[in-house]
Formats: C-alpha cells, structure tokens, sequence
C-alpha cells in the first residue's frame, strides 16, 4: 500500500504478514500466528498454512493488515 508493505507469501506454506506491535502480540497470544520465522522480535508475523481452509484465515490476516495500515494511514494525515 503506496511504500508500505502488508505482507508476503512465500510458495504455498506461509506469509508473512506487518502489524504494528499491539496487533502482532495479541495475534500470537490468541494462537492466531507465530512470530516471523526470521525476524522474532519484529512486528511481522508468520502464517503457516497446513490445510487448504488456512487460506481463508491467511486472507483475514492480510485484510486485517491492509485495514490497520488505512487506520493510521488516515490518522497520520489528520494530524498534520
């Protein structure tokens, strides 16, 4: 989204997708992702599909992005 990236997939076994950290550390907690697979620490977080239906919720985790990113996005422009 303009120089921002959402996230990525990476062949057909996971993505990885940006959040700020709040959002990042409450997917992990609710057992919805897994912190990224090279970049523990970071706000970016690992998917891992094991089953066709994972696309779906791949798909929620990208959507959730991409509304996360509009948010500030529009925030960012209402402060200036």
């Amino acid at each position: 989204m303009g120089r921002r990236e959402l996230g990525h997939v990476h062949g057909d076994h996971l993505a990885d997708i940006a959040f700020p950290m709040d959002v990042r550390n409450r997917l992990i907690a609710e057992g919805k992702a897994e912190p990224h697979h090279m970049l523990p620490n970071s706000g970016w977080i690992t998917f891992k599909f094991s089953k066709e239906s994972d696309v779906e919720s791949a798909v929620e985790l990208f959507r959730l992005s991409y509304e996360v990113a509009v948010s500030k996005k529009s925030a960012d422009i209402s402060s200036r």
